[in-house]
């Protein structure tokens, strides 16, 4: 029966070290996804903001336009009471 290291001479050495080189090899992957997933974040996080800035903004130009729709509603309303009396 052979040892549970694989390579037949019981010592492991072998076996430790091409499963260091493994676990080196899937912690620079992990460490890669992590900085994908920063930049990734970061720029969901930036086009959030950028997004909010839009929404704000449509709701600034809404409220003018609003605000002008009335003035001139008004208006209209005021110039035809004044003039229509006679």
């Amino acid at each position: 029966m052979e040892p549970p290291e694989g390579n037949g001479n019981g010592n492991g050495k072998a076996t430790l070290a091409v499963l260091s080189t493994k676990l080196d090899g899937v912690l620079e992957k992990l460490d890669g996804l992590c900085r994908d997933y920063k930049v990734d974040h970061d720029t969901l996080v930036g086009l959030k903001t950028k997004f909010e800035d839009i929404d704000t903004l449509k709701r600034a130009l809404i409220g003018e336009l609003v605000g002008i729709f009335f003035v001139a509603i008004i208006s209209i309303i005021a110039i035809f009471t004044n003039t229509g009396g006679g």
